[in-house]
Parts: C-alpha cells; structure tokens; sequence
C-alpha cells in the first residue's frame, strides 16, 4: 500500500473516539477514505491481547493493511 494511504488510515483511526465509534465503523471509514476496501473484520478469542483483526486493501497499490484492537 502506498505510504500516503497507509499515514491516512493512522490518521483516521487516531481520530476514533474509541469506545464511541466502533470498531466496525471505524474500519469501514478507514476502507472508504482511503480507496480500499475491507477483506475480513474478525475476532479473535484465541489472543489475549488482540480482540479484533481487520485487513484493507488497496485498490491503486494492491498493499494491505491490517488494524487490531
């Protein structure tokens, strides 16, 4: 993924006013302001300091990025 959509996707979720918005929502905002779109959003039982995995993708640079919570 290019440099400059990984930096926005930090940005938008440094922005999150976590527990307020979501995981899923904020995943969702990350996908579409960045051009991406969300290959899973899971969670995860077997870690105990991972709750939840999402990955994006990008469309222009065919990187991916992942988000835990």
């Amino acid at each position: 993924m290019p440099q400059l959509e990984t930096v926005l996707i930090e940005m938008i979720v440094d922005a999150a006013d976590f527990p307020a918005d979501s995981f899923d929502s904020v995943v969702g905002v990350c996908a579409n302001k960045s051009g991406g779109r969300c290959l899973f959003n899971l969670r995860v039982d077997s870690h105990p300091n991972i709750q939840r995995i999402a990955a994006i993708a990008s469309k222009s640079g065919g990187g991916v990025t992942l988000l835990l919570l």
